[in-house]
């Protein structure tokens, strides 16, 4: 089966409780106990499948390729051509008051109304490949970059901000505190404290009672189970004063962790690198083929 093996990227729940998995196989989406496989078959511009957004205004999900944007409603999967980033690869994106923010190996540009709107660097941006971009609770946009963090509101202005001395920036996630955390591929995870005397900083880096490792793919702040933080050597569980390392010895099929997603039910996904995707359920691992059944088996390898 082509599905087998499949590399599980990102994945993204939807408000209607559906799970989308970005892989390098295509999205699988998982609705009424019942996958189902986009791919180049059936309306991806390419398998390989980089960022996914939900768009809760039209209720649809955006899919982001290396052969351009798609887009998944209504069981049906198309290509949404836009002339001018057909030459254009695409890294992030995210769906923010209207518009479908993206994140370019060369810039960024936002759709608004079907209209593309192109982003210089000039404007503010750390830096011109952008990995990541997520929208706050307080209505800010950030831009994770290969030099650093920009941060854009349009209620000031527009006002755009840089934090260049974060390094590369792969992941970004806000606590139920309102606390911001950023993952990078080198230096660990940055911390943004809000307090009503101003924001501070703090870094977490690997080491006992730290981070399993300085490279962090992803980050998850769940309700039920606090802060993840999905790196290359295991997953780090942030409890307040300290982190918890999670390897193959306490279940993990493969420390590689690539994405991390919640479950409608209060668990969480998590895809891997060479082990498919797991899923957390709030006491134990379930593993694909085995606890999950043999859809999941097919989808995950």
């Amino acid at each position: 089966d082509e599905t087998n093996n499949a590399v599980v990227r990102v994945m993204r729940l939807s408000p209607e409780n559906t799970l989308y998995a970005g892989t390098d196989r295509g999205v699988f989406v998982y609705r009424a106990a019942a996958w189902r496989q986009y791919s180049l078959r059936n309306g991806l511009p390419a398998n390989l499948v980089v960022d996914l957004a939900y768009d809760e205004d039209n209720h649809r999900m955006w899919v982001a390729t290396p052969g351009g944007l798609a887009i998944i409603e209504n069981d049906m999967c198309r290509a949404y051509p836009i002339s001018q980033i057909q030459k254009r690869r695409l890294q992030a994106l995210t769906w923010h008051d209207g518009f479908l923010w993206m994140g370019f190996e060369d810039g960024l540009g936002y759709l608004e109304k079907d209209q593309f709107y192109p982003v210089s660097q000039e404007f503010g941006l750390a830096h011109k490949v952008v990995n990541v971009a997520r929208e706050d609770s307080q209505g800010l946009t950030w831009f994770g970059t290969e030099e650093g963090l920009s941060m854009y509101s349009a209620r000031k202005g527009p006002l755009w901000n840089s934090y260049p001395s974060l390094g590369k920036v792969h992941a970004i996630a806000e606590s139920q505190d309102g606390n911001l955390w950023f993952g990078t591929q080198e230096n660990g995870v940055y911390e943004l404290r809000r307090e009503k005397n101003g924001s501070t900083w703090r870094q977490h880096h690997a080491s006992p009672g730290g981070l399993p490792h300085d490279q962090v793919n992803d980050i998850l702040a769940s309700s039920a189970h606090g802060l993840w933080a999905a790196t290359r050597k295991g997953i780090g569980i942030w409890n307040g004063n300290s982190w918890k390392a999670l390897r193959k010895e306490h279940g993990l099929i493969s420390e590689e962790v690539l994405c991390l997603a919640p479950d409608p039910f209060g668990g969480i996904w998590c895809g891997t690198r060479g082990g498919g995707a797991q899923y957390w359920d709030g006491a134990r691992w379930l593993n694909p083929g085995v606890d999950l059944g043999p859809s999941v088996a097919n989808v995950y390898g």
